[in-house]
């Protein structure tokens, strides 16, 4: 009922469906998103068919449409099944990818918020503006768009105003499972994990063993205040919680993150040198 449905139709076999095209929608969304996101898609599929394709379309673009049911299964039993849906982690990767991009150029500083945002808005149209993926671009615009003023932002102010704009969007989202348990993640992160400092002191600041031992500390720290973060909504929602998955995240998200690292540069290099793409592609 919160999402306004009021029935459920159910058909017997795909031959009682039929499909019909319409040109409907925004003059933008025909002309300029759609086409760009079929067009990734169909790249993604030729650079890298298969499972790990379909897998890396749903990580770019949220088109999970082609995973098969054994691999979601299998990312449900390992606790991470959180991976499979859009969220705004995404949107986290592909802000701090733009950032890069820009500073790799030597943007002015000042430019490069009016680059980043009308980028971010692409992108989630792209991903078709679901809602994690709307949740997180405002959190991003937040801080992107703090800078033109020239003061601090602070986290947790960021985090109540990109719940407020959401809310103003669709206030039904405060019952939606998806935004408790963004915002209660997120919201666990900024009141309970700790400065990197504090959590090794010593000599050696700079030291390479000292930096692997906080980058390793604050990985599990992360995944377990997440977890428990997320912990009453997960058990309230879905009847079951896994005590596996604070383990298998310490690993799994960063290689999230490094998977669409690599997919973007994979589809970036297969335009100008197929070969480098289908590298990028194979790693």
């Amino acid at each position: 009922e919160s999402m306004g449905i009021a029935g459920v139709l159910s058909v017997d076999g795909v031959g009682g469906i039929v499909i019909r095209d319409s040109p409907g929608g925004a003059w933008f969304l025909r002309t300029c998103v759609y086409p760009v996101r079929a067009s990734i898609l169909r790249r993604v599929g030729e650079i890298l068919p298969g499972e790990e394709g379909e897998f890396l379309k749903d990580l770019l673009l949220g088109e999970r449409s082609g995973i098969s049911g054994e691999t979601k299964e299998a990312f449900i039993d390992a606790g991470v099944a959180h991976v499979l849906a859009v969220s705004g982690y995404r949107v986290l990767v592909v802000a701090g990818m733009l950032m890069a991009g820009l500073t790799l150029l030597r943007v002015p500083r000042r430019i490069c918020p009016f680059i980043a945002a009308p980028a971010l808005l692409f992108y989630m149209a792209l991903a078709l503006a679901h809602p994690p993926v709307v949740r997180g671009t405002i959190m991003a615009l937040v801080f992107i768009l703090g800078g033109l003023v020239q003061r601090r932002t602070s986290s947790r102010n960021a985090l109540g105003v990109a719940a407020l704009l959401v809310l103003a969007l669709d206030s039904r989202q405060l019952f939606d499972a998806g935004f408790q348990l963004s915002f209660g993640a997120v919201l666990a992160i900024l009141c309970f994990m700790p400065s990197p400092r504090g959590l090794i002191a010593g000599p050696g600041e700079r030291g390479h063993i000292l930096r692997s031992l906080r980058w390793i500390l604050r990985s599990i720290l992360l995944s377990v205040i997440v977890s428990l973060g997320t912990l009453p909504v997960t058990a309230a929602c879905f009847g079951r919680v896994s005590l596996v998955g604070v383990l298998t995240n310490i690993a799994v998200v960063p290689a999230t993150g490094a998977g669409m690292i690599l997919g973007t540069l994979a589809l970036g290099a297969d335009l100008v040198i197929p070969v480098l793409g289908a590298s990028y592609a194979a790693a």
